[in-house]
Parts: C-alpha cells; structure tokens; sequence
C-alpha cells in the first residue's frame, strides 16, 4: 500500500479477455487494458465425466483461552483421531502462544459442508481433545481449495495468464497450493526480466500428475479410510522424502519407496484403472 507504483481497487469483474496484442480487463466500474494481465481470481475448468473433482474444505478459529492450552513450539500436522464421516477429515492446530492458537476443521470430500457443521466440529474438538472449556474467538476463517483431476484452462488468450489456483497450481492430491504458486512466480518473473516466452500453462512433470489422479481414485472408492492412507505415508516413510514427494521433487526410486508404503491392493487397481483409460 505504501508502493507509489502499485494501485489497489476492488471492482466486480465483469470480463477478461485478449484483443489486438493487449490483455482487457472489464469491471462495473471501469475498462483496464495491458500487455500482460495476470489473473487468479476467475477458475475455468475442462471437467469430464469420468474426472473426479474434489475440494480441500475448512473452516478455523482463533481461539484464546484464559488458562495455558498450547505448545507454540509443537503445531499438529493432522489429527486424524476426529470421526471420518465417510470422507477424509482432520484438525490442524497452529499455536502462536500458550493461549492462543488457530484450530482448523479440514475434510476432502466432493463438496463442502455448512458452516454450522464446521462449528460444531471444532467446538467438539477443543472440549473432547484439548480439554478447553472456556475460550473466546478470535477470527475465524473459512475456504475451499479445488482437488481436481480436471485441468484448469486458459480461454482468455495468450495476453492473460493465469496464476494461482486459476492457473492449476492447487496440487489434487492434496490442495497443497502456495508452495506450486511460489515456483510458478519466479520462473514468471525470470522470464520477464529476461524478456523470454511466458510459461502460460502448468509445468508439472506428468508423472505427478498420474500420481494425483491414482490417489483421488483411492479416495473416492471408499474402500479405506483415509487416515489409514496417510498414516502409513507418514510411519513407513522418511518426513523428508515424504515432503519431498508432496512438493512433486522427487526421483523415480523415492517415488517407488513412497508407493511400496501404502495398501497395495487399493492403489494397484486404481492405478491400472487411470494409467490405461
């Protein structure tokens, strides 16, 4: 805000396009137009029948208690021990104090619940898991981040480049997003520093993307519970590699490691199932 070279508005966008070599920007209120726009805010699918399409969906509270509650040097990862619901849901606790902390309520499922139920979920889970009684709320906070076998495309032509999760930068497996969009920026920047071509779709090795698609497959058969899925990630695999592997840097033999933790007789068939489609 400070940064005399950037102006921030908030206007409803009405259309984004390209014409005559100049990306055009249309809102309620006024008509943009430059060479490159680059834009996060409009998702535009190519989805398929046969394409599973989930989304990461949360809702959080900051939450401060009277009493010491949290171990700010000791955040939880997932915290499976919550009732599944027939989905893949978890709690995730951020401390940023002894008393103070964001506490998130976290599922995978085809579509997101009510707010109410995200309430009541973590109302249950500071009383049942944290033994907190009395607390106040800080903030709360809610989104959805797409886990989408179907690939995000640019119909806005080649003077609008997509970023973010507009971009297809939202890993599906996962919902991981800021990690992919940080990669995704500096190899933009580079390239307009250095007056070269624009990478305007996802540079994903393909291999992660099969991953991706195997493991939604898993997911949406329901013949395990999830949990069971990350735990074995997580006790049968090196935190490093691991990570590694959920920030699509891996080789082919950390690859292999990582699959020869998980149930095998669910992955093999989903895998032939998306390999040979």
């Amino acid at each position: 805000k400070s940064d005399s070279r950037f102006d921030i508005k908030t206007e409803t966008i009405q259309s984004i396009y390209s014409k005559d070599g100049e990306g055009v920007l249309e809102t309620d209120i006024d008509k943009y137009s430059a060479s490159l726009i680059f834009n996060s805010a409009i998702h535009t699918q190519e989805k398929k029948s046969n394409h599973i399409n989930y989304v990461q969906h949360f809702k959080g509270w900051v939450v401060e208690t009277k009493e010491e509650a949290f171990d700010p040097d000791c955040p939880t990862f997932m915290d499976f021990r919550i009732e599944q619901e027939n989905d893949c849901r978890f709690v995730y606790v951020i401390p940023f104090s002894k008393t103070k902390a964001l506490v998130e309520y976290t599922g995978f499922s085809p579509k997101a619940l009510n707010s109410d139920e995200y309430d009541k979920h973590i109302r249950l889970y500071l009383r049942n898991y944290l033994n907190i009684q009395e607390y106040k709320i800080e903030e709360t906070e809610y989104g959805e981040i797409p886990m989408a076998e179907s690939e995000f495309i640019n119909p806005f032509g080649k003077n609008v480049i997509n970023i973010g999760t507009a971009g297809g930068f939202s890993k599906p497996s996962t919902g991981y997003t800021f990690y992919f969009i940080q990669k995704n920026i500096s190899q933009l920047v580079s390239q307009l520093k250095n007056a070269k071509r624009l990478i305007v779709s996802p540079a994903r090795k393909h291999k992660f993307y099969n991953y991706d698609r195997v493991f939604l497959d898993v997911m949406n058969s329901k013949k395990i519970e999830f949990r069971d899925v990350f735990t074995a990630l997580f006790k049968n695999n090196r935190i490093k590699t691991l990570l590694s592997f959920l920030n699509e840097e891996t080789s082919i033999r950390e690859d292999l490691i990582i699959m020869n933790s998980v149930p095998k007789r669910y992955f093999i068939p989903s895998a032939l199932k998306k390999w040979l489609s």
